[in-house]
């Protein structure tokens, strides 16, 4: 497996060969990190998903403390997965603290529906209407003879 820090670093000068030999060959392609790096997910939304995926829950401090993150940098991209509905957020009592405390636990049955939604978009297989067309607009029919 991949370190999730290389996969954002790597290639840098927009080319895939630059980052490859960085990498050390072709065999890297078949990286789930390194791809996601390419297609613009950032290693750290990985590490968050992956550090949910072995607890139940966790608060943003505890997160972030734990990715060697600060509190408001980490917070964006808690927000853009609870925007896709991968994270759920609610409000609990936390040992070490008096007052409750928003905390985050993950949806696995969405991520199990993000991750196929995105399989079937790489494979062309979903309905997406081609570059630059949303499905269902006029410019995604295809034309009359």
């Amino acid at each position: 497996m991949a370190d999730l820090d290389d996969a954002e670093s790597s290639g840098r000068d927009g080319t895939i060969w630059s980052a490859l030999v960085k990498r050390g060959g072709f065999s890297c392609i078949d990286d789930a990190v390194f791809i996601a790096g390419y297609l613009g997910i950032p290693s750290v939304r990985l590490k968050i998903i992956r550090l949910l995926q072995q607890r139940a829950w966790a608060t943003l401090p505890a997160l972030a403390a734990d990715l060697g993150w600060t509190r408001n940098g980490l917070l964006r991209h808690v927000e853009v997965l609870e925007d896709l509905g991968l994270l759920q957020q609610f409000t609990a009592r936390v040992p070490g603290s008096d007052r409750p405390a928003t905390c985050y636990k993950l949806d696995p049955a969405r991520l199990n529906r993000v991750a196929d939604a995105a399989a079937e978009a790489l494979r062309g297989t979903s309905s997406i209407g081609g570059p630059g067309r949303h499905a269902g607009s006029p410019s995604a029919k295809a034309p009359t003879a």
